[in-house]
Formats: C-alpha cells, structure tokens, sequence
C-alpha cells in the first residue's frame, strides 16, 4: 500500500516537471506564461506617397486663352463690287469680309489693258474697281486698324493721255475722316499677264481706325481720270 502511494506522488511530480514553471505576477499570484505567435507582426515603415500630378489651375487656362485676335489684312477685288449697267449704282454700304465699306460712285468695271510695248488689247476686257473721275468715295464704316494701302492700278497711260488716277487717302480715329491726308507713292509695274500697271503706296505714320479714299486728283495737274484699280489692299502694319 505504502508503495503504491510513492508511485502516485511520483507521477505527480514527473506531471507537475512537464507543465514548466510558474510565473509570479506582481500581486503574488501564479500564472503559466502565455504562448506567442510563431509568425511576428511587423509595422510598415514605408511612407504612402502620392503619384498624381498636380494639376494646372482653371483660372491660369483661361487667362492664357484671352488672346488678341491677330489683326488681318484686308484685300478688295472687283467681283466684290456691285455693277450696274446705267451709270454707277446708289451710295450705300457693302460688306467685305466682316468690314463694312461705304461706296459713293464706286462700282466693278471693265478696261481694256496695256501691254509692255504700248499696245492696248482692245478686245481684252479685265475687271476693275472703278471710281468716278471727280467724287468716287471709299470709307470704312466699322473701325480696323490700317497702317498702310496698296492699290494696284491698271496703266490707262498712253502718247496723249498721260494722266492716270491717284485718289487721296485721308485717315483719322473717327469715322469720315477729313484732316488728315496721304498721297500714295506710285511706281510702274506689270501683272503676271504682261499688263502695266501703277502700283500706288500710302504709307501712314503709324495704324488709324478710319480711312476714306476720294478720287480728287491724278497724275497730272487739274486732270482728273477714273480709278481703274485691280485690287486695293489694306494692311494693319507697314507695307
């Protein structure tokens, strides 16, 4: 009997052995340490940045859209004049382009062209923008800058008739304008054609709102001749 009670104490004792030791806590109490995680929790030390781009601010997009129109220049044919068949059609106003002009004695005509040698072809008829010899008027309604004119002319000239149509220009911020006055600087020129030509410059000190052209003058002193012009440029900047 008194074996048999050793042998269960020691059992005790081998069990007791197994469970490892106890742990004292701080109020005198004993605890069994707890088991861990085999896998250990790591913190993540890398900082989150952001990829996205900053964008550019609506308010500088719109103010770099606010740009000045470019300035164009402007060029009158003939076939942009109106006709008549009974003398030169009523004053009023006619558009070219987005300009608005107004027309006093000024129509789309038709001359006979001169060649380089002085023959004149007259069975060839070529457009024209033609203005009365005494009182044909140009002006521009609606203001846009002009610093200068170029008017190419049709050479009418011949042995007895050497006066050929140089209109005054006169210019101003107003419209109308009535102080100011240009003359052109014409010299001789020729179109692709072979036709002679008078190529007239009015150079203006610097861009005016207005113009007005009136056919009061020409080459020649107290002679007055009808403006046959192939074409009449303005430009916003100097020729």
């Amino acid at each position: 009997m008194k074996q048999q009670t050793l042998l269960v104490l020691a059992a005790s004792l081998i069990l007791l052995a197994s469970c490892g030791p106890s742990v004292k806590s701080t109020d005198g109490s004993t605890s069994s340490p707890e088991v861990s995680s085999s896998t250990p929790a790591y913190s993540s030390s890398e900082t989150t940045t952001s990829n996205t781009e900053p964008s550019s601010s609506s308010s500088e997009s719109s103010s770099s859209a606010s740009v000045t129109p470019e300035i164009q220049t402007l060029t009158m044919t003939p076939d942009e004049f109106p006709t008549s068949s009974n003398g030169y059609p009523a004053p009023g106003e006619v558009l070219f382009g987005e300009q608005s002009f107004y027309l006093e004695n000024v129509m789309k005509g038709t001359a006979n062209p001169t060649q380089s040698d002085g023959t004149v072809l007259k069975k060839v008829n070529v457009d024209t923008i033609q203005m009365q010899a005494d009182g044909g008027i140009l002006a521009n309604s609606t203001a846009f800058l002009v610093r200068s004119v170029v008017i190419t002319m049709l050479d009418k000239t011949n042995a007895y008739n050497l006066a050929y149509a140089q209109p005054s220009l006169y210019y101003g911020d107003t419209a109308n304008p009535a102080a100011n006055l240009a003359k052109g600087t014409y010299i001789a020129g020729m179109t692709a054609e072979g036709y002679k030509t008078f190529v007239g410059t009015y150079a203006l000190d610097k861009a005016y709102s207005y113009i007005r052209f009136v056919n009061d003058a020409s080459s020649v002193e107290d002679t007055t001749r009808a403006t046959t012009a192939l074409s009449i440029t303005f430009n916003p900047i100097a020729a």
